[in-house]
């Protein structure tokens, strides 16, 4: 289980379910006690939810834990710090701001900006990404938390060119998708630490006529050898600049993609 895809989880659910469903207020309570869940029991819990035993487990169970300790660890693992990547401490930019100040921060977020324009490596992958956007029809993008939001941005931007892109906060249907879509198909994965691809399915990782790319920091992600091929940023120092930098990359994929093959008749 992924760091903070509970937290995605439940939000998921607020944003579906009315204000006064018991959907709605199980999952708002957890997240008003999101630091608490790994040391509450489920009779605990269930209590400050105003709900029965059995509708907190159905709860979890609906979204996509097999029983309440599981969604503990789960919690727990919601609970641990942030490590982008393994190995080495990775700041967010948060952390890098207090730490360098405004001035040493913007200097750093220039020269990642810097190496996302001027890379040619990248420069090829994204020529390549936009003719698989235009030969498509069925594209799909996935991410979880700040990578989820770049393959909303993303779903939004190539909707000027009439192309349309499936994506959901709901990472449960996120796998449905890669599950049942048509095998000629193009999924964009946006995982700045590449940990995304710990938890997809079998199928995804081996369909023949797929095809799969991934977006990232990490060159040497899980499963890297399943991908057709990756974008990967390049950061001058441990601040993540992924947020940033994902929405900077969809504007040079759309540049190109609108310089190759135009703009819609009907805009």
């Amino acid at each position: 289980m992924n760091m903070h895809l509970l937290y995605q989880r439940l939000i998921t659910v607020g944003d579906v379910n009315a204000l006064d469903s018991i959907e709605f207020t199980i999952a708002s309570t957890m997240i008003k006690y999101l630091n608490n869940l790994p040391s509450l029991s489920i009779d605990q819990l269930a209590e400050l939810c105003h709900v029965s035993k059995s509708s907190l487990s159905k709860f979890v169970r609906s979204i996509g834990f097999k029983d309440y300790s599981e969604f503990r660890e789960a919690a727990i693992e919601q609970n641990e710090p942030d490590r982008y990547k393994s190995g080495y401490p990775t700041q967010n930019i948060t952390d890098g701001i207090m730490e360098y100040g405004a001035d040493g921060y913007l200097k750093i977020l220039a020269i990642d900006i810097k190496n996302l324009f001027g890379s040619e490596e990248l420069t090829d992958k994204i020529s390549h990404l936009v003719d698989d956007i235009y030969h498509h029809d069925d594209i799909a993008a996935f991410g979880e938390i700040y990578s989820e939001t770049a393959a909303m941005n993303f779903q939004y931007k190539m909707s000027y060119y009439r192309k349309f892109v499936y994506t959901s906060m709901d990472t449960k249907r996120q796998s449905e998708y890669m599950d049942r879509v048509n095998e000629n198909c193009l999924i964009i994965i946006f995982s700045n630490s590449g940990k995304y691809l710990q938890n997809v399915s079998e199928r995804f990782l081996t369909s023949s006529k797929m095809t799969r790319v991934l977006i990232t920091s990490n060159p040497t992600p899980p499963n890297a050898e399943a991908m057709d091929y990756m974008l990967e940023i390049n950061y001058s120092s441990l601040v993540q600049n992924h947020p940033i930098l994902y929405q900077l990359l969809i504007e040079r994929i759309a540049v190109v993609y609108q310089e190759r093959y135009g703009l819609p008749n009907d805009i």
